[in-house]
């Protein structure tokens, strides 16, 4: 499942990026912090240093906000020190004034990370994956781990600007809206083996509808965090369960908010508010 997009220029607003996916470590915080209770206690179990899986969006979302009230509650210690760099210093300004917001990358913001403004097929660059590279591949025969990997451990993979795990390990949730899931309701198993030309085919309608598909137009209601559960939102990245072609950065799937599993994370974003 999942599609491949031409490519067409998008113009962004500046924002921030993590350079990892958010770890077990970082959404056990939360947890403890916040006494959060998650809808699969085992998102908790991994290994500290991996990406944390078995998250819903929603649930996503809950860490983000939680955490854009850690950093505003920072901002008075970060801006009354030393001078800062004048990228630091925008950052700070922009979470203690409310014109940045911690949340989920949008498509477009992801995609920019990964591509870059030299057009990459992979964050790293035109050379095909392997196992030097990513994390993938372990429902294909291939060989690979057969699991998360710890958050930073392919520095080859690694974008040119140093973000990296944006191809593979696990796919990351998004702001951005991808459409509405007509499977919505189905058990798994129906889900992972209706293929969507299934329904484009024999349902004479969309996989989804709405689309909202390619060119990338943020003021089509894409971005919509109030959208229902009925509606899925996109995945971008692959992870250690798929095949090579769905490392490149224009691949993009979808999934609803309400989904958890074990090849599935996030990373954050700091974006306009």
């Amino acid at each position: 499942m999942g599609e491949l997009e031409e490519q067409h220029e998008v113009t962004l607003p500046a924002y921030y990026i993590a350079r990892y996916p958010t770890t077990v470590a970082q959404f056990t915080a939360f947890v403890q912090a916040s006494r959060f209770r998650p809808g699969a206690p085992e998102c908790l179990e991994g290994p500290p240093n991996h990406p944390v899986v078995w998250v819903s969006w929603y649930e996503a979302l809950e860490y983000c906000r939680w955490l854009v009230e850690r950093l505003r509650g920072a901002t008075g210690d970060q801006l009354g020190g030393s001078k800062l760099e004048e990228s630091h210093q925008r950052f700070w300004e922009g979470l203690r004034d409310g014109d940045l917001v911690v949340t989920l990358p949008s498509e477009a913001e992801w995609e920019k990370a990964a591509r870059g403004t030299d057009g990459r097929r992979y964050p790293w660059g035109r050379e095909r994956p392997d196992l030097d590279l990513a994390n993938y591949g372990s429902h294909f025969g291939e060989p690979a781990f057969g699991m998360t990997s710890a958050v930073g451990c392919f520095p080859r993979g690694a974008t040119p600007e140093g973000v990296q795990d944006l191809a593979g390990n696990v796919w990351e949730l998004t702001r951005t809206l991808m459409g509405t899931d007509l499977l919505e309701g189905k058990e798994g198993w129906v889900r992972s083996f209706v293929p969507r030309w299934w329904t484009r085919s024999l349902l004479g309608k969309p996989w989804m509808g709405p689309e909202f598909g390619y060119p990338y137009d943020p003021a089509d209601g894409r971005e919509d965090l109030e959208a229902g559960a009925d509606v899925d939102r996109a995945v971008r990245g692959g992870s250690w369960t798929v095949d090579a072609r769905r490392l490149r950065c224009a691949f993009r799937d979808g999934l609803p908010p309400t989904s958890r599993h074990s090849a599935d994370g996030f990373r954050v974003s700091v974006s306009p508010a």
